[in-house]
């Protein structure tokens, strides 16, 4: 007897497509012109604990990532672990960085601590300084003191020398300095336009349009682009971005948003939408 084949829904063949579509190969030099050499550069979790161990043959190392945590107690249960001494380094991501009290923890490592500076919003600095002052608070505990070393590539930075001293108040004015002086919140206001289309081309050209729009409507404000967001493509369409920063009052946001919706109008299949204040410029 004949067995009938499996049908494949037609969602799940796209999305096959789409994911051999996507994929591509490193490449080992600069794509655009071929001059310059890519490094890859980072380490994972799990390169990580292998070098701990090397370092220290009797550590007792436990993972707290995507991968060990799965499960209902996965978060839970790695914790209880090493709250009861079953091991004694805890290796994790972000989640390791906040909320957790455990007063015999006498040193905290942080790998490449100033990869968060790389990311294109002003408020990465911010965002740096919180996450490394909550790891720092994990150590110290207890009454046997603690210590704290950080890994970075840029030690220069300003924020690294507030960081040493726990001088939040020194990093908020040197960090409110630079943002009164660049027209970013507090002294201005933002509003990010995000033009999307399953065509690269389209909405490459639609942001184009979007951004001479928005330059005859800005009022004297500062529009930042067009450029590929940080996440290309999402769901299946390719998205470029455009960053309006100054005094934006909501007539004139309106005005903004009324030309942005023309620009792009008679583009097919292609979108824009737009985020008021954003939290995040990414």
């Amino acid at each position: 007897m004949a067995v009938p084949k499996r049908k494949t829904s037609k969602s799940k063949r796209d999305k096959r497509r789409t994911h051999k579509k996507a994929a591509a190969p490193n490449p080992s030099s600069c794509p655009e012109c071929g001059e310059y050499r890519i490094v890859h550069r980072g380490a994972g979790t799990q390169r990580i604990e292998m070098e701990i161990m090397n370092l220290l043959p009797g550590a007792r190392v436990i993972r707290m990532d995507l991968d060990s945590t799965a499960g209902k107690r996965g978060h839970q249960e790695i914790l209880e672990r090493f709250a009861r001494r079953e091991v004694n380094v805890l290796l994790g991501t972000q989640m390791v960085a906040k909320g957790h009290h455990f007063p015999d923890v006498t040193l905290v490592g942080v790998v490449a601590a100033d990869r968060g500076l790389g990311f294109p919003d002003f408020r990465s600095a911010e965002r740096t300084f919180r996450l490394l002052s909550q790891a720092s608070g994990r150590t110290g505990r207890g009454g046997k003191g603690g210590r704290v070393i950080i890994q970075t590539y840029v030690p220069e930075h300003y924020l690294f020398e507030h960081l040493i001293d726990h001088d939040f108040e020194g990093f908020a004015a040197k960090e409110l300095d630079i943002r009164y002086e660049l027209r970013y919140p507090p002294k201005g206001k933002l509003t990010l336009f995000t033009v999307s289309s399953p065509s690269r081309e389209n909405a490459v050209k639609g942001a184009g349009k979007v951004a001479a729009a928005l330059e005859n409507a800005s009022s004297g404000c500062d529009v930042l682009g067009p450029v590929p967001a940080l996440i290309e493509r999402l769901r299946r369409k390719y998205r470029v971005q455009i960053l309006v920063r100054g005094d934006i009052t909501p007539s004139l946001n309106r005005k903004l948003v009324k030309g942005a919706q023309a620009a792009v109008s008679k583009l097919p299949r292609t979108d824009v939408q737009w985020d008021v204040d954003p939290l995040s410029i990414v």
